[in-house]
């Protein structure tokens, strides 16, 4: 080719039009057409951009850690923020910590070493974020190795653990929910609701092997970012082989498929949602623990289904194609906050309340160790690593053609989906308890302690003594004995010689008997009654095969060597013991099977249902074996109970009571405390009975009812006048029906009169007595008259110095007169020498 060609003077065609030329010409129409409004909304959003990724525990872990190193960096070290920070800064910085910090243990000061390892690497984020040219030598990254070793070996830093962890197995998930249930029953509660929800709560977790934050709404969290109903499609399936004469509920099965949309690190990530299938428990032995019988209970007395009672609930679903449940209200939280013991229904429960409830368990169970709720998820992964593998992921990915990566980050099983079998019962079947875990007795428990407070007295006697002189030098010491005492009185072991079965109460024996229907216009039924009820048992009923039951426990359980458990606890799992069998024997610790044949015909109960067997000194023994009812038993008494506990005759305190109505529950009645022959609807009448019944009370009880007796004849009235002779129970009888059940407008007035109350007029003798009491009987404000009571408050009512000294310190009688006579007598000879003329 010539020297003197130009390849510019070539003419090439053009290129071939792009296929994607016009890709984005919308987004690039509309920047052009709003560009001015853009740069300012841009440049608004940029100044107001924050730090909002991760969770907010993580944001607040970074921002806390971010404004101490500021302040740190500013403050002690005198340099600015311009300054880049270099080694000997985060040395210095580490070692001023432990004196900055407050350890979150009560039981120690040294400051957990992951805590330390956790403000550094926060506080080199914020670094990093305001210094891009921030780095650390070799000889730095050792440095500050030695800084923590350094403090670890001042003990200013620790690498143990705070707790022990825990393995909580449905087993042991059932233990405690039991124990839940069984309070309620034996001490009553305010609500029923409360007490189905937090069993519902414990076990939806370990059934699920969810974090509690999966279930329960999260520390700031918003009030929705939880379980809901609309995440379960709860269905139900006949059973064929089931015979026809059963009720319906009794030949279905259960099953649902939870979705959890809020797990830990994908909150608001739809595509990484987990799906757990379940499905209702054949055995009867695990229905406290069985989520879907408890789940349905729980939506019935919430009014969460189109219908109030399960078999109708039942039936409705069946006419489904599918057999799924309707929700009534898909978007409200299956677990709801409580605000002053109300359902607070758009919003979810927090994850402090499970937490709150497995400690109460824990208590009740006479479970020592301190528990959490991820404690549920760790014993959900026991028992199904004892399960044997039924997906195989390998043949899949093989079958899919996608590598060992794609097999290890899950993408397979993305394919694959998730597990459509129901593990639970296996679960159960398959995990025997652990010898050396939570130390649990198999029988089921049957009844609980009722623990005493831990008062300031305990407390200050605890620090007093000299192997304790360590906790002084706590910052919270008196929160460590606390501690220290509830772990020592809930103790499983006690010496073989100490006997506490009278504290214990091994007579207090009674089925619930609801009373008057707690109406807010009928503030007469809101009086509590207490009454002396018979439940001795003749010779001929004691004689009777056909008055006991057959045992609850199984008998290929294997026997429990009773001498190694306190005879306290021994009541908590229902084993006999000699002193326990040696109470039975006393005809007024035994029931009267009358009473609670009329119980179990309440309930609908079939004749061949089980009474109470005489050895055991359980509580509510009708409710118990409700527990191990058949599936239409037991949701039909869960959803229905509605007893509620009345301290006081107070009207405030019954003024509302529609949040306990609604849904498939009965109407609220008063829960009925029984003991020996004493029955009252007052908690702390039943306290102070409970401080004076004593073995020789209750012989000498029952010497007293074997005379002559009459029962107010008044609707709704529980009294009954006893006594040995017939004119002394007439005379009773007759003060009662004139002060209880004065005839229609009959009035009494004040004789005293002089006072803004005496006005009246008043309904019977016991009102215008009770007004004298409250009005005039002033005395001159003065202490306890009592010797060592700590009590530092001047009484100025004879009537409250009196319930004081009655219920304070258990002086009853004409010891009690005595001293409230010389309190008036006091104050008569102040006034005298102090010459005023003012009466009472």
């Amino acid at each position: 080719m010539d020297d003197d060609f130009d390849s510019s003077d070539l003419e090439f065609d053009a290129p071939a039009p792009d296929r994607f030329s016009s890709a984005g010409s919308k987004s690039i129409t509309a920047i052009k057409k709003n560009a001015s409004a853009l740069r300012i909304e841009s440049k608004l959003a940029v100044k107001q951009l924050q730090s909002v990724h991760g969770a907010p525990g993580s944001r607040r872990q970074r921002s806390q850690w971010a404004r101490t190193w500021e302040a740190f960096f500013k403050e002690v070290l005198k340099k600015n923020h311009a300054t880049v920070p270099c080694g000997q800064d985060i040395e210095r910085f580490i070692l001023s910590l432990p004196s900055i910090m407050e350890s979150s243990s009560t039981s120690r000061e040294a400051i957990a070493w992951s805590t330390l390892v956790l403000a550094l690497r926060y506080t080199f984020h914020a670094i990093r974020c305001r210094h891009d040219t921030f780095a650390l030598s070799y000889n730095d990254k050792q440095r500050i190795k030695d800084c923590f070793e350094t403090l670890r070996m001042q003990e200013k830093i620790t690498k143990d653990p705070v707790r022990e962890a825990q393995w909580l197995t449905t087993r042991l998930m059932a233990h405690l929910i039991r124990g839940l249930l069984v309070k309620a029953v034996r001490f009553g509660v305010l609500d029923w609701s409360i007490v189905v929800q937090k069993a519902l709560g414990l076990a939806l977790q370990s059934a699920l092997s969810s974090r509690v934050g999966e279930v329960a709404v999260s520390r700031d969290y918003d009030d929705d970012e939880c379980l809901a109903y609309k995440d379960i499609e709860l269905k139900v399936t006949v059973d064929d082989t089931s015979p026809v004469d059963l009720p319906l509920l009794d030949r279905v099965t259960l099953d649902a498929k939870v979705t959890l949309r809020y797990t830990k690190g994908f909150k608001r990530d739809g595509s990484h949602n987990h799906i757990i299938v379940l499905s209702s428990l054949d055995s009867v032995e695990f229905n406290v623990v069985d989520p879907l019988k408890l789940l349905l209970a729980h939506a019935l007395r919430h009014d969460c289904f189109y219908h109030t009672t399960a078999e109708d609930v039942v039936q409705e679903a069946l006419t489904q194609r599918d057999g799924v449940f309707r929700w009534k209200y898909p978007e409200r939280p299956v677990l709801c906050a409580l605000k002053h013991r109300k359902f607070q229904y758009d919003k979810g429960a927090s994850t402090q309340l499970l937490r709150e409830t497995l400690n109460e368990a824990a208590q009740l169970s006479g479970i020592t160790q301190r528990l959490v709720t991820h404690d549920i998820r760790r014993g959900a992964a026991l028992e199904a690593s004892q399960l044997p593998p039924r997906r195989n992921m390998e043949g899949a990915a093989e079958a899919l053609g996608h590598s060992n990566f794609a097999l290890m980050s899950g993408v397979t099983a993305k394919y694959v989906g998730h597990n459509t079998r129901s593990t639970l019962a296996d679960r159960i079947s398959v995990y025997a308890n652990n010898d050396f875990g939570l130390a649990v007795a198999e029988d089921r428990i049957e009844t609980t302690l009722n623990k005493r407070k831990v008062s300031s007295n305990d407390i200050d006697d605890y620090l007093a003594q000299p192997e304790n002189t360590h906790l002084k030098k706590l910052k919270v010491p008196r929160h460590a004995a606390t501690r220290a005492l509830i772990k020592q009185r809930s103790s499983v072991t006690a010496p073989k010689d100490q006997d506490r079965s009278d504290q214990i109460g091994l007579d207090k024996v009674h089925p619930r008997t609801p009373l008057q229907p707690l109406n807010q216009n009928k503030l007469k039924g809101i009086a509590p009654q207490s009454t002396m009820i018979d439940l001795t048992v003749s010779d001929d009923e004691k004689s009777d095969g056909s008055m006991t039951a057959a045992h609850l426990t199984r008998e290929t359980r294997r026997p429990v060597d009773t001498t190694k458990f306190d005879p306290a606890l021994l009541l908590l799992s229902g084993l006999p013991s000699t002193r326990q069998a040696q109470g039975n024997a006393d005809p007024g610790m035994v029931p009267d099977t009358s009473i609670l044949e009329a119980r179990l015909d309440e309930m609908d109960f079939g004749d061949d249902a089980s009474l109470v067997e005489p050895r055991s000194g359980t509580a509510a023994q009708v409710e118990l074996e409700v527990l191990e009812a058949s599936q239409s038993e037991f949701i039909a008494w869960l959803s229905q109970i509605n007893t509620r506990v009345v301290n006081d005759t107070n009207p405030a305190q019954h003024k509302d009571l529609d949040h306990l109505r609604g849904g498939s529950r009965d109407e609220p009645t008063f829960f009925s405390h029984r003991c020996c022959k004493y029955a009252t609807t007052s908690g702390p009448s039943m306290n102070y009975h409970e401080a004076i019944c004593t073995t020789e009370s209750r012989k000498s009880a029952n010497t007293k009812l074997s005379g002559f007796s009459k029962a107010c004849d008044v609707p709704g009235c529980s009294y009954v006048a006893r006594g040995e002779k017939e004119a002394n129970v007439n005379r009773n009888f007759n003060s009662h029906k004139t002060n209880q059940h004065p005839k229609p407008g009959t009035t009494f007035s004040c004789p005293i009169g002089g006072g803004p109350n005496c006005a009246g007029p008043f309904k019977s003798k016991d009102a215008v007595s009770h007004h004298k009491t409250r009005h005039h009987s002033n005395i001159v404000p003065q202490g306890c008259p009592v010797d060592g009571c700590t009590s530092k408050k001047l009484w100025s009512s004879a009537a409250n110095l009196e319930d004081h000294i009655r219920k304070g310190h258990l002086i009853k009688g004409k010891a009690l007169s005595a001293l409230i006579n010389a309190a008036k007598a006091r104050g008569v000879d102040e006034e005298s020498d102090e010459g005023s003329d003012e009466g009472y």
